[in-house]
């Protein structure tokens, strides 16, 4: 009765400022619908004390009276099987309170660092998400700064082909230039012996003239 003390259950005892009656006649009406009752300690294990929703001051009079009474399984087994499974369960559902109040807060702190962990790794997953990206970004930059620095070393190519051919054109100009230098003052040597051939064709022409 001290464990079902203000629960919300349908099988559930009232206290009043915090006593509850302890009778037969109101363990009776507790007791009144079997079935019901059944369900409700599978609910009351499962859920209430699982979630601490069951006031501690139930435990701990439940503890002390069946500490008080002496109240075992083999104790109670020969006058009442059924009495003797239930205080096995209130025994184990003290226990587990027990674990419950102990595990709880380490669960709490578990449940915190998870939360921590799933953020963490959001936000990895994020950067990650955002490096590949870049990485992408870069990769199309870098694509580009190859295409151009190519375009680039074929035009310097293509420039020192014709800056080759610029100097050899220049080389050739300046030899030809040498050249018609040379035939202009050839030309003006032969002109210079033009203004005199036809005398030396006269004096030759006499000479052999004379001779013969």
């Amino acid at each position: 009765m001290h464990l079902f003390t203000d629960v919300n259950l349908s099988s559930s005892v009232k206290s009043t400022k915090g006593k509850i009656d302890l009778t037969w006649a109101n363990a009776k009406i507790l007791l009144k619908e079997p079935a019901k009752f059944v369900v409700d300690l599978k609910e009351y294990g499962s859920n209430l004390v699982r979630n601490s929703l069951v006031p501690l001051s139930n435990f701990t009079k439940a503890r002390k009276l069946i500490e008080d009474e002496g109240l075992t399984f083999d104790v109670l087994k020969p006058k009442s099987e059924a009495a003797a499974t239930f205080i096995e369960f209130a025994l184990n559902i003290i226990d587990f309170s027990d674990v419950i109040r102990m595990v709880g807060p380490m669960e709490k702190e578990l449940e915190e660092l998870t939360q921590k962990l799933n953020e963490a790794n959001d936000s990895a997953r994020r950067s990650k998400e955002k490096v590949d990206k870049l990485n992408s970004e870069l990769k199309v930059l870098i694509d580009k700064f190859d295409l151009v620095n190519n375009e680039k070393e074929k035009a310097i190519a293509e420039a020192k082909v014709y800056e080759d051919k610029a100097n050899l054109a220049e080389r050739l100009i300046n030899a030809l230039k040498a050249e018609y230098d040379r035939w202009k003052d050839s030309i003006t040597i032969q002109e210079a012996k033009l203004q005199v051939v036809f005398g030396d064709v006269l004096l030759s022409s006499a000479f052999i003239s004379y001779v013969g």
